[in-house]
């Protein structure tokens, strides 16, 4: 009995897509991580510069200074007695301003971003999974530093490496390739080429 051939057009459309989704939302956390930075800057410039990875964890709870000193310990968010004493210290003597406006936007930034965290941790289980039952996925993962996402990244651009007709287009489609231009005599200049997957170009970029 023959084994049946994997679908590897179909598996690799759905790593695109999960690829693609996760694309998506690290724009959308870095997008509110940028301006949560912008609205600290005016409310607690002082836990903006000094604490802001921990202090994202307490702003959905307590998202100005106002309430992180009403909070007197910011109740059971899990940090360090450091971290914790010294955001309550800033917020005791801060010189930010503080208006209703701000206080909903960085509570809403804050969620947008711990929502957009959660959905990528969740795709980069689902892309594990993926990868790992895919035939290229356990050759690609042996390259050191190339992770599920590049993997997926490559496979869903790939689909079926026996369809290529030819090294010079794979390079291209995966977006990592030269052009060559030359002016009369003058030595021949090389530039990175703009065509094929940004995704693609990116994930292998990091990857190196």
């Amino acid at each position: 009995m023959r084994a049946v051939p994997a679908d590897l057009t179909s598996d690799a459309a759905i790593l695109k897509s999960l690829v693609l989704q996760r694309w998506r939302f690290t724009k959308l956390s870095q997008q509110a991580t940028n301006r949560l930075h912008q609205f600290l800057l005016a409310v607690f410039p002082e836990g903006e510069k000094d604490y802001f990875p921990q202090l994202v964890r307490v702003l959905p709870h307590y998202p100005t200074p106002r309430e992180i000193r009403q909070s007197g310990d910011l109740g059971r968010i899990r940090m360090s007695q450091r971290h914790r004493q010294g955001i309550l210290t800033a917020a005791t003597s801060t010189v930010g301003v503080e208006n209703d406006i701000y206080r909903w936007m960085i509570r809403e930034l804050s969620l947008q971003r711990a929502s957009a965290l959660e959905k990528i941790k969740q795709l980069d289980t689902m892309l594990a999974e993926q990868v790992r039952r895919h035939p290229y996925g356990p050759v690609l993962l042996s390259f050191p530093y190339l992770g599920p996402l590049t993997a997926a990244t490559v496979i869903g651009i790939t689909n079926d490496i026996a369809s290529w007709p030819s090294k010079k287009k794979f390079r291209k489609a995966l977006g990592v390739y030269n052009n060559y231009t030359q002016s009369g005599a003058g030595s021949m200049r090389t530039r990175r080429g703009k065509e094929g997957s940004r995704y693609g170009r990116r994930a292998l970029f990091l990857a190196c």
